[in-house]
């Protein structure tokens, strides 16, 4: 009894450990379905026949490279320096905050000639003209244009004043440009200012949100 036991156990020892044999056709089916790596797709002609064709790559076009907006610092240092405390004093005194430094150029013989007396601000030397608002866009071109405070500083004197002028836009053949003009020649006189001096331009508002220009020299 005991050696027919130790039979039986070792006949189902075997059957465990005994891996199926899989028919030879039926590896070779399962072999055909499997796609090859390197296979070419198949293209259908017009007789119904398959042809194997190229793999077709597709180029992604390149990306949108958007362009920087224009600079506003046209001349002088790359890095700007801030607005003198002077300066920032007096656009606390008329309400202003956050002033905003639309330009800096190198005055021109236009800027400080005595017959043409104003200041050129170009539209394309411009990050944006957003600083007005649309109301303010339409004035600035027909008639006197609108009112704006300018603030300056006299250079034989530490003092801090201000002026209203104009600010007009003339539109020239390929071009346009912002003018401050009715009374620029006082404040360019008291400066002194003169050809090729680097000259900041701010923008803020006063408390009556009325358009404000500060002229810095640097």
């Amino acid at each position: 009894m005991k050696k027919e036991g130790r039979l039986l156990k070792r006949k189902h020892q075997n059957l465990a450990n005994k891996t199926p044999d899989v028919p030879e056709s039926s590896s070779r089916k399962i072999f055909k379905l499997l796609p090859s790596i390197d296979a070419e797709p198949e293209i259908a002609s017009s007789s119904g026949e398959k042809k194997k064709g190229p793999i077709k790559i597709i180029n992604r076009p390149p990306p949108v490279v958007r362009r920087p907006k224009k600079t506003v610092i046209v001349a002088g240092p790359s890095t700007p320096p801030g607005m003198p405390e002077a300066f920032k004093t007096e656009v606390r005194k008329l309400g202003g905050t956050q002033p905003k430094l639309i330009l800096q150029k190198e005055l021109r013989d236009s800027d400080v000639e005595l017959q043409q007396s104003r200041l050129s601000i170009p539209l394309k030397q411009l990050g944006s003209d957003d600083f007005l608002n649309e109301e303010e866009k339409r004035t600035v071109r027909p008639g006197d244009g609108v009112v704006v405070t300018v603030v300056y500083k006299a250079d034989a004197s530490s003092e801090v004043r201000k002026k209203e002028l104009r600010l007009r836009k003339w539109v020239y053949s390929s071009s346009s440009s912002y003018v401050l003009v009715h009374g620029w020649r006082d404040v360019f006189q008291a400066s002194m200012l003169m050809k090729g001096d680097i000259l900041q331009v701010w923008f803020f508002r006063n408390t009556t949100w009325k358009p404000c220009f500060a002229i810095v020299k640097l």
